[in-house]
């Protein structure tokens, strides 16, 4: 099948950015790299913001995709099970991904200083559903008793900051084995519940 040219661009734009950032990625760089002039990119797109734009929301639908599917898989289990599949399936996602994770990391870390707002106004409405069910989630977990009434806020960014921490690790590191997902978890999930919840975790 033949590949598009607007798709050739788009593919290595993406590889670009991650790996270069938006600051140091030429268009000349892209055009040489497809195979055409430099004015060809701008049949498709007006400049570099609009197809760095065009790459991060193609990156944000990706997202979508992949964390709905991870949601539909566990709809309707139990606490434990739904905050594990968001843990540990998210990281499994985004280490088998490191050319996608890094570019996340440009766009978190490095943005465009005049698309930075813009961004992260498309970020937060791409975020906000699936920030909804791990906080549905843990307020469930609590109405339960089976999670320690700690604060939702405070329980949300233990569980944010972790498990970043934990997939930077397994991008850092590709052969920790999949296996220190699950004690971190355990460990985790041991740390923020009750007796009920480490008799589940056990099991």
């Amino acid at each position: 099948m033949t590949i598009r040219t607007v798709d050739k661009i788009t593919n290595l734009a993406r590889s670009l950015f991650a790996e270069r950032g938006y600051e140091a990625t030429a268009m000349n760089d892209i055009a040489e790299g497809v195979g055409i002039k430099k004015p060809a990119i701008y049949t498709y797109f007006a400049g570099k913001d609009e197809l760095f734009l065009a790459v991060f929301r193609q990156l944000a639908q990706e997202y979508r995709e992949e964390m709905d599917a991870l949601w539909d898989r566990v709809r309707g289990k139990s606490v434990q099970e739904r905050l594990s599949a968001m843990f540990a399936g998210y990281i499994r996602v985004f280490a088998g991904q490191p050319e996608s994770s890094m570019l996340w990391n440009r766009v978190l870390l490095y943005p465009p200083a005049h698309l930075k707002e813009q961004l992260w106004a498309e970020l937060l409405e791409t975020e906000r559903p699936f920030a909804e069910r791990l906080r549905q989630t843990l307020a469930d977990g609590v109405n339960e008793g089976i999670i320690k009434a700690d604060g939702l806020h405070e329980l949300e960014l233990s569980f944010r900051s972790l498990r970043e921490g934990l997939l930077l690790a397994y991008l850092i590191n590709p052969e920790l084995g999949a296996a220190k997902i699950e004690r971190v978890w355990h460990h985790f999930w041991n740390g923020i519940g009750g007796q009920a919840a480490k008799q589940e975790g056990e099991v």
